[in-house]
């Protein structure tokens, strides 16, 4: 799995490539936990060349939305463009009343810049 990773003032965007499931959802699990202790506790994960995932998959983006949104990192995890199939697995698993998803890494990346700076939330 080709994953990228862009370092924004708002967020880091992780764009990971292909199919997301049991043999590379490791790669992207370890890409979100190197993130997260660099200090970077919002993170826009774009699913758009993402073009199948398994529950260990979902499993990822389970566990690391938990972690950013814990009291101890106080940021989140933001789901950016996934394509239709993907979206269809997030809805199966009812976690799109959970997530925070939306249609464009753009519109995703303004939801954070939005917000006052992490840690300093009411």
């Amino acid at each position: 799995m080709d994953i990228a990773t862009n370092i924004l003032p708002s967020c880091a965007v992780v764009q990971p490539a292909g199919t997301l499931d049991r043999r590379t959802a490791p790669e992207l699990e370890a890409a979100l936990q190197a993130l997260t202790g660099q200090g970077h506790s919002r993170i826009v994960l774009d699913l758009s060349r993402v073009g199948e995932m398994s529950s260990a998959g979902l499993r990822v983006i389970i566990s690391s939305a938990k972690l950013l949104r814990s009291e101890r990192t106080a940021g989140d995890l933001r789901l950016a463009a996934p394509s239709e199939r993907v979206v269809q697995v997030l809805e199966l698993a009812g976690l799109l009343p959970v997530l925070k998803v939306y249609p464009t890494d753009e519109q995703a990346i303004a939801s954070f810049a939005e917000l006052p700076p992490a840690g300093k939330r009411a």
